[in-house]
Order: C-alpha cells, then structure tokens, then sequence
C-alpha cells in the first residue's frame, strides 16, 4: 500500500487499507522522510509545512490512528528511525528542525507508552547514537560504529527482531 504521507487523507486511507487487509498490526516502523531540495535557510512558511508534513505530522498521526489498539491487545512495536540532523545542523534549516521535532515527540510518547503493558514500545533508532557496547550487549547489526537510543521495553523489539 502506498500514500501520498504530506497528504492525510490518503494517508487515513492507507492505513485503514492496511487494518482490513492484515486486521492487526504488530509493528510500525517510520523510516520515511526527506529535505524535498529545499535548500534555502530562511525557507517559506508553506515550503516549511510540506517538510513538517511529511517529516513529522505523518509519523504522528500514523501513530494517533495504530497506537490504541496496540494498547488495547497490550502489544505492539513502534519504531523511528531518526536522522543525525534531529541534533547536528547536518542538513537544511528546514530538514534539521523538523527531525528535532520528530525526535522530541518520541522521547515524549516513549514516556507516555512507558505506563502502558511492556510490548507497548516507542523509540528512536538513532545511527549516529550508537554505542558498540549496546550493539554488543543486543547482538544487533543495526548501524556501523555509532549506536542507538531506545525507551522503557526497548529490549521487547529488539527480541522480536532476533526473533525470540
């Protein structure tokens, strides 16, 4: 199933799309995002909004329509796979702020997911985050030498992802 993510009512459609097709969903993984090659540091307000969209907004309200009914079965994954912009002025003005957001609204849904059943996980999966310890101690070839964060119940994904 595709979608248009800077457009939500495709967006809804897609994910209802999906819930009829697999009735549950176990895992969510946002891996999508771009600078759209706006490159300019005083960038326009509506240029800013598309990157917001699909930056941010999508992730979120993808979230806002799975979470619950992970929450309602008590299991469930959610990962984010994030940028190096979200705290290095690595890319454009545009880009880096919008994955800064994108990585504050995790750390704060990993808070909020922490109450919820152990499966309940939201986290960031951070490349340039990573330790070699971590990656040791979880057996993982997640990244090259950097590392990642993850949140309360983080260690459930990473066993679901090895498989046990």
């Amino acid at each position: 199933v595709s979608a248009d993510l800077t457009d939500i009512q495709a967006l809804h459609g897609s994910v209802e799309k999906i819930n009829h097709q697999i009735n549950e969903i176990d895992v969510v993984v946002h891996v999508a995002g771009g600078g759209l090659g706006l490159r300019n540091p005083l960038i326009k307000s509506d240029d800013f909004i598309k990157l917001f969209m699909l930056n941010f907004v999508a992730a979120s309200e993808i979230n806002r329509l799975i979470v619950p009914e992970m929450i309602e079965r008590k299991r469930g994954n959610i990962v984010h796979v994030a940028s190096v912009s979200s705290t290095e002025a690595t890319g454009s003005v545009g880009y880096n702020t919008t994955k800064a957001a994108l990585a504050a609204y995790v750390r704060s849904l990993g808070n909020e997911l922490a109450g919820f059943p152990a499966d309940s996980v939201g986290f960031v999966l951070d490349p340039h985050l990573c330790s070699l310890e971590m990656l040791d101690k979880f057996q993982l070839p997640l990244c090259q030498p950097s590392g990642f964060f993850f949140g309360k119940g983080g260690s459930t994904f990473f066993k679901y992802l090895k498989g046990g």
